[in-house]
């Protein structure tokens, strides 16, 4: 009986770390990790942090060769029990052409990936959304931005039942 046990046991663990290896990441992160044990995991710099409020935030500055600020964000709603549950990269950049070119050239890659995104429903930020996903692509004027927001799938299933 007891080996039996013991298999089972087993045979649990290696089907929980298969599952959990599965998980969406996002920088080497995964969703539903407390600010914590996302500060321990990400690389980039410090830049902001903020554990009060409904949405505590970290914003790291990241070097990038699109933007010359260049910002991930990682979101933790206090109604998820401040747990990841948004993630997202923002370019900086003034010039409106600029930010258009961007967004096409992030549209086209994100095709590629997941699949053809549909256009956002709201013409205030235009863009892009792959609800499957999880993901939106902003081209925000008001920011002078182009943002990509990764969605933890639990999140999106808790505020869109």
């Amino acid at each position: 009986m007891r080996v039996f046990n013991l298999a089972i046991a087993l045979l649990s663990l290696l089907l929980l770390t298969t599952f959990k290896s599965d998980l969406p990441t996002f920088r080497e992160v995964e969703w539903g990790m407390s600010q914590a044990e996302v500060k321990a995991r990400e690389s980039l710099p410090l830049d902001y942090e903020d554990s009060k409020g409904v949405m505590a935030e970290l914003v790291y500055r990241m070097d990038s060769r699109y933007s010359p600020n260049a910002e991930v964000y990682y979101l933790f709603p206090q109604n998820r029990k401040n747990r990841l549950s948004v993630a997202s990269y923002l370019y900086e950049l003034e010039q409106p052409d600029a930010r258009e070119r961007l967004t096409e050239y992030f549209h086209r890659r994100l095709n590629r990936l997941h699949g053809k995104g549909k256009p956002s429903t709201n013409s205030n930020l235009p863009g892009y959304v792959w609800t499957e996903q999880g993901i939106t692509l902003i081209n925000d004027p008001g920011s002078q931005a182009v943002v990509i927001d990764f969605f933890d799938p639990e999140y999106l299933r808790y505020m869109y039942p």
